[in-house]
């Protein structure tokens, strides 16, 4: 929960560990925690992700 905000990722996550650790390493990380992408247009990617899959933003 202190981490993902919520516990159905970590829960989905814990079945696929190497999965969930490319994904918030390297490819969220590499993303949007390096400052290689703008503030607003992280938002912006956030909410088209959140959009595109589903999750109430």
């Amino acid at each position: 929960m202190d981490r993902a905000g919520e516990a159905g990722f970590v829960e989905v996550g814990a079945s696929a560990p190497a999965a969930i650790s490319w994904y918030t390493d390297e490819f969220y990380g590499r993303l949007f925690n390096r400052g290689r992408v703008d503030v607003r247009s992280k938002e912006l990617l956030r909410l088209r992700f959140s959009k595109t899959h589903g999750c109430w933003y």
